[in-house]
């Protein structure tokens, strides 16, 4: 049924209602629903709801279309009757995303993802039977339409110019399409990338140009950026992505493979290992040199002194695996590269400062040497074996004076220990007779006087009646004097004399000496 037919039967209709009215018949009639606003590639139900009077009977209900801009009028898109549903062909871009049902005087054209081109006015028209005649009974146009808010899309391209390499300080173009919304729109955002995944916001040298077309409920930008890549640029990359300030998705983004920027070689950093101030002869040593640059470096190593010229590994290392005196010197690292068709080179150097070893180091160990063709050996520790060994003398050397600092302390001690036990064990003893003798106690309270008691002696043997008038005593220059240590022991004058030592150690003396022919000398017992 085309627009002209329908018309023609709403006529009638509003002819037919007012003769009911006249005969207080009642019409059918559809209720006002209400005005709709949908989300771009979101649900949306349209429904049509209405209510039929006594003996009135459901034809069809009937809902129309008019799109933005199309001066054609309504057009029919779905149609519900008790018999089942159908769709129009001015309908049909609505079939693989729409359901139709009719249920409890309500028809519903439910849509699943709602698009631009459903922005349109809508209308329902109902048409039941009274008696046997066909009315169309009501007719409702959807206040204000539907509006679809389109909100920013994933860019659909992001493009880049030149697309493999620049060189430094060059132009490098990126072109990014995207669908920012409208009512209200989007906008495309620009980002460097960086190796950690930070991200740095560019806002220069960016241009954007909006579109809209027909029958579109969102806008369309083109965002351009120039960018003057440097070698700091290298490795990073760029993203476009959309933003809106209702409608934000993490997701809506496109991103440029890493970028590659050739430069020129840099200086380059050298440095030796171990790093210190002299390396030890016989060690392993190596030289090592590293320069930013793309395309990547070349190195060589020449050592001044002899002007010998030396591959480097590709890590940009010189090894000496048994560093020599002869290897002093300074050697100059040559990092080289090829930018824009042209050879650059960056050089530093490093002086290697070598000393003989202090301690010899052992000719074949386990795990300590390494064999080389031709019988050298190498060792394959290089300058630890040294610091090892001067740990172990050192070592050594503390312990042997521990040692000798415990033997002459021992000495020490053991010593004040035997004085003091011989000085408790040391006591005075009292003065003792000779054999427990009394005849000569008279002589232990006085010291001997030799002088005197020789005296002594020479007088008692002028008085002796057996004196020999030839002895040496006859000549004795001293007088008698019966004051001394000497008596007379016996009466018949066969006397003796004894000496008696003190027992006491501290006394050599003697203690008596008497007048006798002959004397014992005792002694003293220590």
């Amino acid at each position: 049924m085309d627009y002209q037919g329908e018309r023609n039967i709403l006529s009638w209709t509003g002819f037919l209602c007012l003769m009911a009215l006249i005969v207080s018949v009642n019409c059918g009639e559809i209720n006002t629903f209400p005005n709709k606003q949908g989300l771009l590639n979101g649900p949306l139900d349209i429904t049509c709801s209405y209510n039929l009077k006594q003996g009135e009977i459901l034809d069809s209900v009937t809902i129309f279309r008019q799109k933005s801009g199309d001066v054609s009028g309504y057009k029919n898109i779905v149609r519900f009757t008790p018999s089942g549903t159908n769709y129009y062909s001015d309908g049909e871009d609505l079939r693989d995303r729409s359901a139709l049902s009719l249920q409890n005087n309500v028809a519903t054209l439910a849509i699943t993802s709602v698009k631009c081109v459903d922005e349109a006015q809508y209308r329902c028209v109902l048409s039941f039977f009274t008696n046997t005649s066909l009315i169309a009974g009501d007719d409702k146009i959807m206040p204000g339409g539907l509006t679809v808010q389109g909100g920013p899309q994933k860019p659909s391209q992001l493009n880049q110019s030149p697309t493999d390499v620049a060189s430094e300080y060059e132009s490098v173009t990126f072109t990014c399409v995207a669908e920012i919304g409208k009512s209200p729109k989007g906008a495309i955002k620009w980002e460097k990338v960086m190796a950690d995944n930070s991200k740095e916001i560019i806002s220069e040298s960016v241009t954007n140009v909006e579109s809209e077309t027909k029958d579109s409920c969102t806008k369309t930008m083109t965002s351009k950026l120039v960018l003057n890549v440097t070698q700091a640029d290298n490795g990073k990359k760029i993203q476009c992505s959309t933003t809106h300030q209702n409608l934000q998705d993490p997701n809506h983004f496109r991103i440029t493979n890493s970028l590659i920027v050739n430069y020129p070689v840099n200086q380059p950093n050298v440095y030796q290992t171990p790093n210190k101030p002299a390396q030890v002869e016989g060690d392993r040593v190596v030289l090592t040199c590293t320069a930013n640059s793309v395309p990547a470096a070349t190195y060589k190593w020449h050592h001044i002194e002899s002007n010998v010229t030396y591959d480097a590994n590709s890590n940009g290392e010189k090894v000496f695996l048994n560093i020599q005196l002869s290897d002093i010197g300074t050697y100059r690292c040559d990092a080289m590269n090829t930018y824009q068709n042209q050879t650059f080179t960056a050089s530093k150097s490093v002086l290697v400062q070598v000393e003989k070893q202090t301690t010899p180091s052992p000719t074949s160990s386990p795990g300590t040497s390494s064999s080389k063709p031709g019988g050298a050996t190498q060792p394959s520790t290089g300058g630890n074996d040294d610091n090892e060994t001067l740990i172990i003398i050192i070592v050594c050397v503390v312990v042997g004076l521990l040692i000798i600092a415990g033997i002459i302390l021992f000495i020490i001690c053991r010593k004040k220990r035997q004085e003091k036990i011989k000085s408790q064990k040391i006591e005075t003893p009292s003065e003792k007779p000779y054999n427990n003798n009394p005849a000569i106690n008279r002589y232990a309270s006085r010291q001997p006087d030799l002088v005197s008691d020789e005296k002594k002696l020479y007088a008692n043997q002028q008085l002796h009646p057996y004196n020999n008038p030839n002895s040496s005593y006859n000549n004795n220059p001293y007088d008698y004097n019966p004051n001394t240590s000497f008596d007379k022991r016996s009466e018949d004058f066969s006397s003796y004399g004894d000496i008696n030592f003190d027992d006491r150690p501290r006394s050599r003396k003697p203690v008596a000496l008497s007048d006798a022919d002959y004397a014992d000398i005792s002694m003293p017992r220590v």
